[in-house]
């Protein structure tokens, strides 16, 4: 949408020879993929992804730096439009590179760094639009080990980003988002999603299961967020005419963002269009194609300028602590939710259903015990963020597939949409049932009953072999008398 900020994203790769093992442990799976695989399958996915509005750099890292697809580029590095040649050129760099040498953090986080604030500081010297360079994102790939420089730990890498972070934040009212993708490696204590704690970032376990948007849902899902707000209420694009695959005639897409308002912030759920042929365009509009395809432009130009004239302000990503704990559920699960400090901790822990006593003397090992627990209300507990997360119907497996019914949904909330009763937690009365769903569990009833048959029929096919054993071995015995 022109009416979104352009993004600017730095993506940093990982490429140390630990990169090279498998995913997975798939030593024996038919077509293995090695953790460089899995990273360039997902970062040429997001460059793809970007528009002709977008920045954009990727820097490799080992023992050495090396910002990819610019060969002979000398200093001061900086993001560059992502023009289709780019990203062209860039995807090509991404695909040739092969792992080498041990694994620096604190270089690879330098240089990205450094090349966030160089282009900033160009931004600011050329142009007076500093609305245009708040959107910044860096994307950390790796595996989650390092071993450079000698005698680095931990604290040391998470001191040193939360600095630079700070540094890059302080020229302005922007933020750094920064995302962290750990390969094959979900512990919790790591040092990359410490880090994300650390900078109001977002941390995501990865494995080969996964789908590539999956990977970096969380990244599209806060780019999102500006265009779920009030603002942009009943916002739709209209693309520019181009050929349709299927008829070969041109003609345009209208398309919609769609949006579950009931949480904070409004979560994507996804996208909705229609197809309009241009010639059907004409035959209502009355003119020439060209004379269509301008009156249509001038029509949705002003109702952009009428309806969805926003500030800068309003399209700003400015989360707030619970929205970040939102997106980074939706990214990475329970795992990748940063708890408050112990004191806040243990403070909520007194206040848990269950615990009458109002003992505070909770140890570090019980609280993160009750963190991963099966329930979400406890981050409701923990967080304070009750409007955060998005609860499932129990017991469905799948939604319904027949959603684009929009006569027979008209006027139903999305959880009557998806079977869900509001604010419940069974099936709704108003379900439209397009797409029967139901429970594939059996109840105890239904497995005390199958049982109770199975040892019957087992109990009659028993009597039944002994009675025809007996009746042989007599007949046998007549026979030799």
């Amino acid at each position: 949408s022109s009416l979104t900020k352009p993004r600017h994203v730095v993506i940093v790769m990982d490429t140390s020879r630990s990169m090279g093992q498998l995913m997975d442990n798939q030593a024996n799976s038919a077509n293995p993929v090695t953790k460089l695989a899995f990273m360039k399958n997902v970062v040429t996915s997001i460059l793809r992804g970007l528009s002709n509005m977008d920045s954009v750099s990727v820097i490799r890292f080992g023992e050495r730096v090396h910002l990819v697809g610019h060969p002979g580029s000398v200093p001061p590095y900086m993001w560059q439009r992502a023009n289709p040649d780019l990203i062209a050129r860039i995807v090509d760099a991404v695909n040739a590179v092969e792992v080498t040498g041990r694994s620096d953090w604190i270089a690879g986080f330098d240089f990205a760094f450094d090349l966030i604030d160089n282009s900033l500081r160009n931004i600011a010297a050329t142009s007076r639009d500093n609305c245009k360079i708040e959107n910044t994102a860096l994307l950390f790939f790796t595996d989650g080990i390092y071993n450079l420089p000698d005698g680095i730990n931990d604290q040391d890498i998470i001191d040193f980003v939360s600095s630079r972070v700070e540094q890059v934040e302080g020229r302005g009212e922007f933020f750094v988002h920064t995302f962290l993708y750990s390969l094959n490696n979900d512990d919790v204590t790591q040092v990359a999603k410490q880090i994300s704690c650390a900078v109001d970032g977002f941390w995501k376990p990865v494995v080969s299961s996964m789908g590539i948007a999956n990977v970096t849902n969380g990244y599209q899902t806060l780019f999102s967020t500006p265009l779920g707000t009030e603002f942009f209420y009943n916002y739709t694009t209209w693309s520019e005419p181009y050929i349709f695959a299927s008829s070969g005639e041109p003609g345009y897409t209208v398309s919609a963002l769609v949006y579950n308002r009931e949480v904070d912030p409004p979560r994507f759920m996804g996208a909705v269009g229609t197809d309009i042929s241009a010639e059907a365009s004409r035959r209502i509009y009355g003119g020439t194609l060209e004379e269509t395809d301008q009156a249509i432009t001038e029509i949705t130009n002003e109702n952009i300028d009428t309806k969805f004239n926003t500030t800068c302000e309003d399209t700003r990503i400015n989360l707030t602590y619970c929205e970040i704990q939102s997106i980074r559920h939706l990214s990475g699960g329970r795992s990748a939710i940063c708890l408050p400090p112990v004191q806040k901790q243990v403070q909520a822990v007194a206040q848990l259903p269950g615990n009458t006593t109002g003992d505070t003397n909770t140890t570090d090992t019980e609280i993160i015990d009750i963190e991963t627990t099966e329930t979400v209300t406890l981050f409701d507990v923990f967080l304070n963020c009750s409007n955060a997360f998005i609860q499932n119907c129990p017991g469905m497996d799948e939604y319904p597939t027949d959603l684009w019914r929009n006569v027979a949904l008209e006027d139903k909330s999305y959880e009557d949409r998806v079977c869900c009763e509001v604010g419940e937690d069974s099936l709704s009365s108003l379900c439209p049932k397009l797409d029967q769903i139901s429970d594939t569990k059996l109840s105890e009833t239904a497995i005390f009953s199958i049982l109770f048959i199975s040892l019957a029929i087992t109990e009659i096919l028993g009597c039944y072999y002994c009675f025809r054993y007996k009746k042989r071995k007599r007949a046998k015995e007549e026979i030799i008398d």
